[in-house]
């Protein structure tokens, strides 16, 4: 292997790694429940009862005028389970 061919080939493995990075870091942001609905394509009130059913988690569930925030990678991982 030449070392353009080298070079070349650490590139593309570092993109890759940058690309995985990227998409952790992008897992990680907070939503709200309407974020979280339009997201998951479930209404509200359908977050709320599986919520209350301990079926999915939130980071802050609202109540009195609060706002139930969720992490993007616990509602992927919970759309996987069903």
């Amino acid at each position: 292997m030449t070392d353009t061919e080298h070079l070349i080939a650490i590139q593309t493995r570092l993109e890759r790694i940058e690309r995985l990075i990227k998409k952790e870091h992008e897992d990680d942001t907070y939503m709200t429940i309407s974020e979280a609905s339009h997201y998951t394509r479930f209404s509200v009130s359908t977050l709320r009862r599986c919520i209350e059913s301990g079926e999915l988690s939130c980071v802050s569930q609202g109540g009195r005028g609060g706002k139930t925030i969720f992490k993007k990678s616990a509602l992927t991982e919970w759309l996987e389970k069903n």
